[in-house]
């Protein structure tokens, strides 16, 4: 049997905790082992509930969410943290997955989305909401100045959003010189089928020309005099 995946939830909104866990405690294989107001608290909880996936908002009085996780991950490297916000910042993001995070999410993610996140998380998955992977695939903002992950798996993703927009500018590649190729492509069609034209209509005798052919030869012509006289007669 598959134990269940331990959740523990720090947020300094208390309705914002109490919305999670109702709508987590629902969910087959979730436990909800706790909920932390401050950054302290949840490490506190952290150190002596170990779960296995920790739900983090950014913004909490005291210690945030980002340096919040950065401890937790030093202290505890197997805990699995998801970072839940409403920070739609591309330097967000980015500290959160330096810091070790494993996923960010934003509190508008769907109530499913959530739950895939976590369970995907636990297996070892990134998860980031969509809109924040094509922000982090534009150009970054001047202000930004990009930071050397400080964790493996924050180097990782970095590789692999690097991979991903060099794969779309390739894409982009070559979408450019497929029209082209296609207009080359209609253009030999045409070619093709004037010159199929012109080679049924090379072939094709008229009657007159094929009688006269056959006269000829019936009346025992020279054989290479009547090849000469049928080229006489194609159209």
């Amino acid at each position: 049997m598959t134990s269940s995946i331990r959740i523990l939830l720090i947020d300094d909104q208390t309705t914002i905790r109490q919305a999670l866990q109702m709508l987590l405690e629902r969910e087959p294989g979730f436990e909800i082992v706790g909920g932390a107001a401050d950054g302290e608290t949840g490490i506190a909880f952290v150190e002596r509930l170990y779960p296995d996936v920790v739900l983090v908002d950014i913004e909490m009085p005291g210690i945030d969410g980002i340096e919040t996780t950065r401890i937790i991950k030093e202290r505890f490297p197997d805990t699995n943290i998801l970072i839940l916000t409403g920070q739609d910042d591309q330097s967000c993001l980015q500290q959160a997955l330096q810091a070790g995070a494993k996923g960010y999410l934003l509190k508008t993610t769907p109530a499913e989305d959530l739950v895939y996140a976590i369970r995907s998380v636990q297996k070892g998955y990134s998860q980031v909401s969509p809109g924040l992977i094509e922000k982090m695939m534009k150009k970054a903002h001047p202000a930004v100045q990009p930071v050397a992950p400080t964790t493996a798996h924050g180097q990782q993703f970095v590789d692999c959003i690097q991979r991903m927009k060099d794969f779309s500018l390739r894409c982009r590649a070559l979408k450019s010189r497929a029209k082209p190729i296609a207009e080359r492509s209609r253009t030999l069609n045409i070619r093709l089928t004037e010159l199929d034209f012109h080679r049924d209509g090379f072939f094709q005798w008229d009657e007159p020309a094929m009688d006269a052919l056959l006269l000829s030869d019936s009346e025992g012509g020279d054989e290479e005099c009547d090849i000469v006289t049928a080229a006489e007669f194609v159209v």
